[in-house]
């Protein structure tokens, strides 16, 4: 009898039990943390990638071979890119014409560290 009282116990509580489940969040939330887990860094970077071609990736400053290589998504997400944009010291005047960032690109690369949570 006892045993019987202690499986029917056993089963009960572990019926009610919460499970965290692993995946998605739910449409609309963000993961904990507040990061965006959707979409891959890659592409995320793809988007901007034509304007750091452009303005940065130029011999100079970040071409192959540079200190600070800014060439894939992992290595520009790493480096302090987010602060010089964002505080006007990235791109440098001396880095030539046609190479400043126009309001929109700047725009578009701190959306890139502030859509991949960095």
């Amino acid at each position: 009898m006892m045993k019987l009282l202690f499986c029917l116990l056993l089963l009960v509580g572990c019926g009610s039990e919460t499970k965290t489940v692993y995946g998605d969040p739910p449409t609309g939330e963000k993961p904990p943390g507040g990061g965006d887990d959707g979409g891959d860094l890659e592409a995320k970077f793809a988007k901007i990638k034509p304007t750091v071609t452009a303005s940065c990736l130029t011999s100079g400053c970040h071409a192959k071979g540079a200190i600070v290589d800014l060439r894939t998504a992992e290595k520009f997400a790493a480096s302090n890119s987010k602060a010089r944009v964002s505080n006007g010291s990235m791109p440098p005047p001396q880095s030539g014409p046609g190479k400043a960032f126009t309001a929109a690109k700047k725009t578009a690369i701190l959306s890139f560290f502030e859509l991949g949570g960095f």
